[in-house]
């Protein structure tokens, strides 16, 4: 989020953003083989919520898309919606895998891609 959503952001200037939200990057979720939590969900909402608060009069709006774990997606779309509200929330699931490094190799594409 820090490294490349919020640089995109700074970059062009939107008038309101919008998130195709969907909890299939949960640990527990079947397809999706990520390691994110409910908390990292809360966590990356509450970044975005902070730079529309500050930058597009807190216009942001969520579209809710996937996830094939009911469990998780509860979990994520409560996590969600307490950091929008400012909230704390309590996780019942976190992760017990280590974060893998695969994400800085997509990042630096990503990063050459757009010149950030």
């Amino acid at each position: 989020m820090d490294d490349l959503i919020l640089p995109l952001l700074d970059r062009h200037k939107p008038q309101i953003i919008l998130v195709s939200y969907g909890s299939d990057a949960h640990w527990l979720d079947p397809l999706g083989q990520l390691i994110l939590t409910a908390d990292g969900y809360a966590h990356l909402l509450q970044k975005l919520c902070s730079w529309a608060d500050l930058n597009c009069e807190g216009k942001i709006g969520l579209i809710l898309e996937g996830g094939y774990d009911l469990n998780a997606g509860g979990a994520c779309s409560l996590a969600v919606i307490a950091s929008m509200l400012g909230q704390s929330w309590n996780d019942p699931y976190p992760c017990p895998y280590s974060e893998s490094t695969a994400w800085q190799l997509m990042l630096n594409k990503a990063r050459s891609l757009w010149n950030l």
